[in-house]
């Protein structure tokens, strides 16, 4: 089993539209995470994508879209200018899906060879900083995600 949320989210988004207009099952749209967080926790452009193809304003396509897409309990969806849908994921959404994602972790592959990972070497000659323990906080935390993918360090 894979986890692949966007890309879930993206099918889902992509089957109503082709619901709604069969003539734009072509779409190439945007499932991405928002950058503000009065965005949302993910947005797509695809109402702006589909309004040229169907000759409609962007704002059209998008509330007529989200009529569609509100029934579910998963997110709350919110239609900004010029024709962006922003979703705003139910805390009970997230929670099963953190436990999907924890599901999963036991597939990562082995993977083969060695990496070595050369971090947090203070100059014994000069006075140490808090820069040098973020770097070996950070050098620590890079060597256990290499371990836990599967690589020797």
């Amino acid at each position: 089993m894979s986890f692949n949320l966007l890309g879930e989210i993206r099918s889902h988004i992509a089957k109503e539209a082709k619901k709604l207009w069969p003539e734009a099952s072509s779409a190439i749209f945007e499932v991405a995470p928002s950058n503000l967080e009065r965005h949302g926790d993910i947005a797509t452009n695809i109402a702006l994508v589909l309004s040229k193809q169907l000759h409609t304003s962007p704002l059209t396509v998008a509330e007529t879209l989200a009529d569609a897409l509100r029934d579910d309990a998963r997110w709350r969806i919110e239609v900004k200018q010029p024709g962006f849908l922003n979703f705003f994921f139910s805390n009970d959404f997230l929670l099963s899906n953190v436990q999907r994602y924890l599901a999963t972790l036991s597939e990562f592959p082995k993977r083969a060879g060695k990496i070595v990972l050369e971090h947090t070497n203070v100059n014994p000659n000069k006075a140490m900083h808090i820069g040098h323990l973020r770097n070996a906080v950070l050098g620590d935390v890079i060597n256990n995600v290499l371990q836990r993918v599967g690589y020797e360090t």
